[in-house]
């Protein structure tokens, strides 16, 4: 097994952010949001909204953690924040 780290940043919040720029297949993907967040992330596909009253996806809060497993393509994976230049780490297993 091989693991993967990345971070993924949202500049401006309201535009959701790929986990890769393109097609990356993973058996897992362990994802924490930053713990510098001043709010919560969104993590979904590239319809996923952190915004408070459209909420979309996986919500978590700073230094939360969440893994998702079974043949994943992180190019499909998207994160929003609610607050700009805010994101996640992550790290994957190939």
């Amino acid at each position: 097994m091989m693991i993967q780290p990345g971070r993924t940043i949202v500049q401006t919040a309201g535009d959701p952010q790929p986990l890769a720029l393109s097609t990356t297949l993973v058996s897992s993907v362990t994802v924490t949001a930053l713990e510098t967040n001043t709010g919560r992330v969104a993590l979904g596909d590239l319809t996923a909204s952190a915004a408070y009253g459209t909420e979309r996806g996986l919500m978590l809060y700073p230094n939360q953690s969440e893994k998702l497993e079974g043949g994943l393509d992180l190019s499909t994976l998207y994160v929003d924040v609610v607050a700009d230049d805010e994101g996640i780490s992550w790290w994957a297993e190939v």
